[in-house]
């Protein structure tokens, strides 16, 4: 049977869509049949290395985005996910230089700037990781920035670092004057 464009498209738009319903492995088999019918789609391979990392299936998700780096060298976005999924993988050490690079990239993503803080605060930079949690602050410009951005990584930094008490210092209204009191 021979497929068609909009077919590996189907599958790959179904990705996402079961991915958004809760349903990893399913969202990876569609990911991986868009990228099996289609090898050379860094879109249809930047996803499934997303799921995978989401999954926490690392040897998978990283081999693909190493596989991207070298197609796409210098690509912000392909470096700052590499650097996150080091950093969900415990690879501090190795997220690090990844995290910096797609920070410098662009200084504005709220993601890789609370992501960049995340490498000095795991190696206990608490002075370094302040001062990039600030700048995250000064990029959030919407409400989700707040809450599905910064909240959710620092609450996975945390915890990562076995820091659950830690947690409890932290602000419960997560607002830019709340968390800028709190880090000062």
């Amino acid at each position: 049977m021979k497929f068609t464009k909009a077919e590996y498209e189907f599958y790959y738009t179904r990705s996402y869509l079961t991915d958004a319903a809760g349903n990893k492995k399913e969202a990876i088999a569609e990911a991986l049949k868009a990228l099996t019918y289609d090898k050379e789609n860094i879109n249809y391979a930047y996803q499934l290395a997303s799921l995978y990392g989401k999954n926490e299936e690392f040897d998978k998700c990283f081999k693909l985005l190493e596989d991207l780096m070298k197609k796409l060298p210098g690509n912000v976005n392909v470096m700052g996910n590499y650097g996150w999924y080091k950093l969900a993988a415990g690879k501090v050490k190795e997220a690090a230089p990844y995290c910096k690079a797609a920070y410098e990239g662009n200084p504005g993503s709220v993601a890789f700037t609370v992501n960049y803080g995340h490498t000095f605060l795991l190696t206990g930079n608490l002075d370094s990781a302040r001062y990039y949690y600030l700048k995250t602050l000064e990029n959030c410009s919407t409400p989700n920035d707040y809450y599905e951005g910064q909240k959710r990584t620092l609450i996975f930094s945390l915890k990562k670092d076995g820091n659950e008490k830690m947690w409890r210092k932290w602000p419960i209204g997560w607002n830019n004057s709340s968390m800028k009191n709190t880090l000062r």
